[in-house]
């Protein structure tokens, strides 16, 4: 239970902050680690879903003794004492259901008895979507599914962030029903695995917090349609490595995609389309950027439009509401009563 305390998010933010990190390799003790990939890979033998699964996504995705800052702790088998992993797995015994049925069930019978333990810290129904993520991971990869965290880190056409579950699976689709309708920027998956980073060391420049951590997988061509996006820095100067693509959430621009400058251009590759960005970089070892060209608007074909003013040639204009009336804005008025 300590595994999902410690995976809520004032926990995490509070471990983040810490000006030490404690090493695994000077405190996990072997035998931990010898029975937990022993439980994991007897799991991943026994499950009726083995033959979908390969040593490279069983590596990633089920094997992992931990997920963020828990303690380290012996959690190699089933999260809940007392259950019979066969009554876990007897749906799927001759294949009877189709897989994303199957991953409601289990997540169904396990969070029912999870709602039984006296011993967890807070009602799993009150989770925000960062907690629940974590929880149905640990829940799903304690009886050998493959599970993964993806989330947006700035939506590009309203406020927040979103964090929810994947099952790694080819035949299972990965859009839920509460992201399937959704335009995204950026979509990136938590790993065990390093994926690549800016260079920090030795360096005289800025580099943005979310960039710094090696755990983000860009997996963003998974839930939309993307383009590889060549930009040409037309007001860059300086010699910074490093050019940010942007997104507008919550009243401010925020990075979500970098890319090495080369000659004063920048390639950023698996960009969601049908979304504004700005181009940036930082100077100095201030976290205030620049602009690097003037935002864009990088549309469904590929094709981008700048969006320079002209001061000449003005307009006016009278605007009625900031964002656009989504899908979510009409639900939820549609579901209000008076």
């Amino acid at each position: 239970d300590k595994q999902f305390y410690y995976c809520l998010p004032s926990i995490i933010h509070k471990a983040s902050n810490r000006q030490q990190y404690p090493q695994d390799i000077n405190n996990i003790k072997s035998e931990m680690l010898i029975a937990h990939i022993d439980a994991r890979y007897d799991m991943w033998q026994r499950s009726p879903w083995t033959y979908s699964v390969c040593f490279d996504d069983f590596c990633e995705y089920i094997l992992p003794y931990r997920l963020k800052n828990e303690p380290l702790e012996y959690i190699g088998g089933l999260y809940y004492k007392g259950v019979q992993i066969d009554s876990i797995y007897q749906p799927m015994q001759n294949h009877s259901i189709p897989l994303a049925e199957y991953v409601s069930y289990v997540r169904t019978k396990l969070h029912r008895l999870s709602s039984k333990s006296k011993s967890l810290p807070v009602d799993n129904d009150e989770l925000n979507c960062i907690s629940g993520a974590y929880f149905d991971i640990i829940l799903l990869r304690s009886v050998g599914i493959p599970a993964a965290v993806d989330y947006v880190p700035h939506w590009s056409k309203t406020d927040n962030r979103h964090y929810w579950y994947t099952v790694i699976n080819p035949n299972m689709s990965l859009n839920t029903s509460d992201i399937a309708s959704r335009t995204y920027a950026k979509v990136y998956r938590r790993t065990y695995s390093r994926n690549l980073i800016p260079e920090t060391e030795n360096t005289n420049f800025y580099v943005p917090e979310f960039f710094k951590d090696p755990f983000n997988l860009d997996v963003t061509q998974l839930y939309a349609r993307t383009k590889n996006v060549n930009i040409d820095l037309n007001i860059l100067t300086g010699n910074s490595p490093y050019a940010y693509l942007n997104i507008f959430n919550g009243g401010q621009w925020h990075p979500v995609a970098f890319a090495n400058i080369k000659r004063k251009k920048a390639v950023f590759e698996k960009v969601g389309v049908d979304n504004v960005y700005l181009p940036t970089y930082y100077a100095s070892k201030s976290d205030e950027f620049q602009n690097a060209d003037f935002p864009f608007i990088l549309q469904a074909d590929g094709n981008i439009i700048r969006l320079e003013p002209d001061y000449i040639n003005t307009q006016a204009m009278e605007l009625t509401r900031k964002y656009h009336i989504g899908y979510f804005k009409l639900e939820r008025d549609n579901s209000m009563e008076g």
